[in-house]
């Protein structure tokens, strides 16, 4: 005959039992999903990536084409303005010049060229097309063509 003990310790088998499977269909579960989660993750991050990349590039190829040369006219940033004065002072004609910095008449310290902007009279023509713009009108004897 069955005794309580005996019977206790069936049920709590059973029960153990029971919880074994539910844990191993609960770690499959979750193990499926981490596995979904992880690739998803894995598709995000690459997917970031190439975005920065692309961003990085475009970044770089602006930087190389925006590069200020020397003759051309600048802005530089007013680092102690008041509430009522412009954040640009100048413009300011570029005497030296590199693929970072900038130095202008009037001023000593060099000029990184995030604290610069290209005045809008340089940036439609630059001095190599302002010489030929001179020579043009030399030829034509400055007058204009009609």
């Amino acid at each position: 005959m069955i005794t309580k003990r005996t019977a206790y310790a069936n049920s709590l088998n059973t029960v153990i039992a029971q919880h074994r499977t539910d844990a191993q269909k609960t770690a499959e579960v979750l193990g499926q999903e981490m596995s979904s989660y992880l690739s998803q993750l894995l598709k995000s991050v690459k997917f970031f990536s190439k975005q920065v990349a692309r961003q990085e590039k475009c970044t770089n190829a602006a930087q190389q084409t925006s590069t200020i040369s020397v003759g051309q006219q600048v802005y530089i940033r007013n680092f102690v303005r008041r509430w009522k004065d412009s954040k640009f002072e100048g413009p300011y004609l570029v005497t030296q010049s590199t693929p970072t910095a900038v130095k202008v008449e009037g001023r000593k310290p060099w000029i990184h060229l995030s604290d610069v902007r290209l005045s809008p009279a340089s940036c439609h023509t630059s001095p190599s097309s302002q010489e030929h713009l001179q020579q043009d009108k030399d030829k034509d004897g400055g007058q204009r063509p009609s």
